[in-house]
């Protein structure tokens, strides 16, 4: 039998886990809509596939190195590269 202290620790161990998921599902969806901005600001033009492509984006490394090499794209050649690039390594992975 489980007592109500054991039942309370579960509880709380839930919620951190549930909350610890909900942060990092939270810092992912920013980053995917600070790289789908970009990318519409940068490429010319931004193509549904490409868009398609960003919003099933789950991996916050290659989002985040998305967005630094788009932040640093002076050209929309610049930024083609760079989404490309992201696409060839994200269907590699």
């Amino acid at each position: 039998m489980i007592t109500p202290e054991v039942r309370e620790e579960l509880r709380r161990l839930a919620y951190a886990r549930g909350r610890a998921e909900g942060v990092d599902e939270g810092r992912a969806a920013a980053l995917r809509t600070v790289a789908i901005n970009l990318a519409r600001a940068k490429l010319d033009p931004m193509t549904p596939a490409d868009e398609d492509t960003l919003r099933h984006l789950a991996d916050e490394s290659l989002l985040l190195q998305l967005v630094n090499a788009l932040g640093l794209a002076v050209t929309a050649a610049d930024a083609r590269a760079a989404l490309d690039q992201l696409i060839a390594v994200a269907r590699s992975v």
